[in-house]
């Protein structure tokens, strides 16, 4: 993960749990004595992901049911390597090209 990813280490429940309670229906034991929820339940990642963004970001975000689920912390990483490669291109155009493999 990218050094500036704010979800770059075990997730912080007790804050999620703060930004989005429903969340806490969802936290089980996970390795270690750590918290976790169970990422093969849809709907269980869904409500993890929009307490990540209610948490650090402060938006209310809603998904269709049905619809895929975008995890946030790999999103925002990719945003932040795109940041860092664009902002190497000091005074020259830039093109690029995201060809939406995620499915």
């Amino acid at each position: 993960m990218h050094t500036n990813n704010p979800f770059d280490s075990n997730y912080k429940f007790a804050l999620l749990v703060n930004a989005v309670p429903e969340l806490e229906a969802y936290i089980i034991p996970g390795k270690f004595a750590r918290k976790s929820i169970d990422f093969s339940d849809p709907e269980a990642v869904y409500i993890l992901n929009k307490a990540l963004l209610k948490w650090k970001f402060n938006v209310n975000w809603t998904l269709k049911e049905g619809h895929l689920c975008p995890a946030v912390p790999g999103r925002f990483d990719y945003l932040l390597h795109a940041n860092d490669l664009l902002s190497k291109i000091e005074g020259r155009r830039a093109r690029m090209l995201d060809i939406g493999t995620g499915a």
